[in-house]
């Protein structure tokens, strides 16, 4: 398995600032990255050991897709802490990554062309990874949906929120 994804970016799209949070992995959010310029772009080398893309999960239980969307919450938190706002980059299962028990979640910086709302681009990876859970699980996966594009008190409530959702999930033994 190749321990490494390459990228290529315009240097326009990539701050000196961001290319530092990324190279020095500062947003626990980003695996870490080498970068090197050349003719105007910059090539990146990002570490993906121990990681597999979310895009490539062929079944999911429901609390597995609590874990990712509160991971990407709290990392997401964290790096808007930093100045990298979530409308900068694209929050997409080809761009995230999980390691095989979902306790970590990591993504590959991808800038976002359409600067959609955070919880637009949760909620698509939600419908994505719904599609790949048990039935049972469904309702649960649209109630996080719910949450997120209704919500009106910042990520602490909805990581609360959401929390809470997960709790529910393992408490009636959903899969």
């Amino acid at each position: 398995m190749n321990s490494h994804l390459n990228m290529k970016y315009d240097k326009s799209q990539m701050g000196e600032y961001m290319i530092e949070l990324l190279t020095l992995g500062v947003c626990d959010l980003f695996l870490r990255a080498g970068f090197v310029e050349e003719e105007g772009h910059l090539l990146a080398s990002y570490q993906t050991e121990g990681f597999r893309p979310l895009s490539s999960v062929a079944e999911i239980s429901t609390g597995e897709i609590f874990n990712v969307i509160l991971r990407l919450y709290r990392g997401i938190y964290q790096c808007e802490k930093h100045c990298l706002f979530a409308e900068l980059f694209q929050t997409d299962p080809a761009w995230i990554f999980t390691d095989q028990d979902y306790s970590r979640v990591k993504m590959v910086f991808s800038p976002s062309q359409e600067r959609l709302p955070l919880a637009e681009q949760t909620v698509r990876v939600i419908e994505f990874l719904r599609e790949k859970t048990k039935e049972e699980g469904r309702g649960y996966a649209d109630r996080a949906c719910e949450l997120i594009l209704h919500n009106e008190y910042g990520y602490r409530a909805l990581i609360h929120h959401l929390e809470n959702l997960q709790r529910e999930v393992y408490l009636c033994g959903i899969k």
